[in-house]
C-alpha cells in the first residue's frame, strides 16, 4: 500500500492551479480528498467516490475547524495571487488575506491533530539575488514588488517551524517559483506571465503584446512536477526544514512565447512593451536540496509544458 493509500486528505484552494493537480494525484494514489473551495471558483475533474467537496471562506476559523475535521494530512494550496501588476498594486489585501487564510489552516490543522501539513512557500521572500538556495530565505529584505507576500510568507514559515517543534503536527515546507499549466488563471487582468502569454498565443494574437523585454529569466516548473515533489516531502521530509522545488531548466520569457508559436504555427509581430510592471530580471532557486535528500527533480520541459497548457486551454476556453 503507498503512502497515501486510505490517508483523509484535505486540499485547500482545490479549484486553483495547484489544487486541481494535487487532487488528481491523491486520488490516482487512493487517498480520500476533501476539496474546500471558496465559493467564487469552480472544481473542475470527474467525480469521484474518494472525492467530496467543502464550500468556505477560510478567513473564518470555524469555518477552518470544521473543513479539517477528521484529517490525516492537509496540503495548504490556498492563495491570494496575482501577476507582476496585481502584486504591485494589491500589497496591502496580497499580505492581510494570506496571513488570515493561512494562519487559520495552520492553526486549525494543529487544533484538530493532523499528523501531516504541506505548506506552499514561495521564491518572493528571497532577498534581491540572482540565485538564491533555501538557507537564504530570511536574509534582508524581499524585492519591493514582492515585500508584502514576502514577509507574509517568511512569517508563515517561521509558524510551521514554531508548530512542527511544539506540537505532534509535521510540517513539509516546498519554496517554488512560477509554477505553471492547466486550471491556471488566464484572466489577462489578474494572471501571471505564462498564462497571459498562452491566452494571447491560443487566440494567435498578433502583433502579440509582451509586458517587458522578454529577457526576465526562471526555472518555470509545470504543475504535475511540483504536486510531484511535494508529495514526496510530504512522504519523507516533515521537519519544517524548507526545500525549493523547481526545474533545473533555466528559461526566458522569450522562450515561452517561442514554443507557443511554435506550436500554434504562427508568426506575429512581437511588441514589447517596457512601460508595463515586470518581474525581477532574474530570480533562480538551487533545486541541489532537493536532489540531494529526495532525488527528486522536475520532468517536463519547458517547451512540452507550455505546448500541454496551450491545449488544456484550446480545449476548455475556446
Amino acid at each position: 500500500m503507498n503512502f497515501f493509500e486510505g490517508k483523509r486528505v484535505v486540499v485547500t484552494g482545490a479549484a486553483g492551479l495547484i489544487g486541481h493537480e494535487t487532487i488528481r494525484q491523491l486520488l490516482d494514489l487512493g487517498a480520500i480528498v476533501l476539496a474546500v473551495i471558496f465559493q467564487k471558483r469552480v472544481l473542475k475533474v470527474p467525480p469521484h467516490k474518494n472525492l467530496n467537496t467543502f464550500f468556505g471562506d477560510l478567513r473564518d476559523y470555524p469555518t477552518c475547524l470544521g473543513a479539517l475535521y477528521g484529517a490525516d494530512i492537509v496540503i495548504d494550496a490556498a492563495a491570494v495571487t496575482g501577476g507582476a501588476k496585481k502584486q504591485k498594486l494589491n500589497q496591502l489585501t496580497f499580505a492581510r488575506d494570506n496571513t488570515v487564510i493561512h494562519v487559520n489552516v495552520i492553526t486549525a490543522a494543529v487544533e484538530q491533530g493532523v499528523s501531516r501539513f504541506g505548506f506552499i512557500g514561495s521564491s518572493t521572500m528571497y532577498p534581491v539575488r540572482e540565485v538564491v538556495v533555501e538557507s537564504e530565505g530570511f536574509d534582508e529584505d524581499p524585492w519591493e514588488g514582492y515585500m508584502g507576500v514576502g514577509w507574509t510568507k517568511r512569517y508563515l514559515e517561521k509558524l510551521c517551524m514554531l508548530f512542527n517543534n511544539t506540537t505532534d503536527t509535521k510540517f513539509a515546507i516546498a519554496r517554488t517559483t512560477a509554477v505553471y499549466g492547466p486550471h491556471d488563471d488566464f484572466n489577462l487582468e489578474t494572471c501571471h506571465v505564462i498564462p497571459a502569454l498562452v491566452n494571447k498565443i491560443a487566440h494567435r494574437q498578433d502583433p502579440l503584446e509582451i509586458w517587458g523585454a522578454g529577457d526576465e529569466i526562471r526555472n518555470f516548473i509545470y504543475v504535475e512536477d511540483f504536486v510531484n515533489g511535494l508529495l514526496e516531502m510530504i512522504k519523507y521530509k516533515t521537519d519544517a526544514d524548507p526545500v525549493n522545488i523547481a526545474s533545473v531548466e533555466k528559461s526566458t520569457v522569450k522562450d515561452i512565447i517561442k514554443y507557443g508559436i511554435e506550436y500554434m504555427e504562427y508568426k506575429p509581430e512581437l511588441n514589447f512593451d517596457l512601460s508595463k510592471p515586470t518581474m525581477l530580471p532574474k530570480r533562480i532557486v538551487d533545486v541541489y536540496k532537493v536532489y540531494k535528500l529526495l532525488q527528486w527533480e522536475a520532468k517536463t520541459p519547458l517547451k512540452e509544458g507550455i505546448e500541454k497548457t496551450i491545449k488544456w486551454y484550446q480545449e476548455n476556453y475556446l
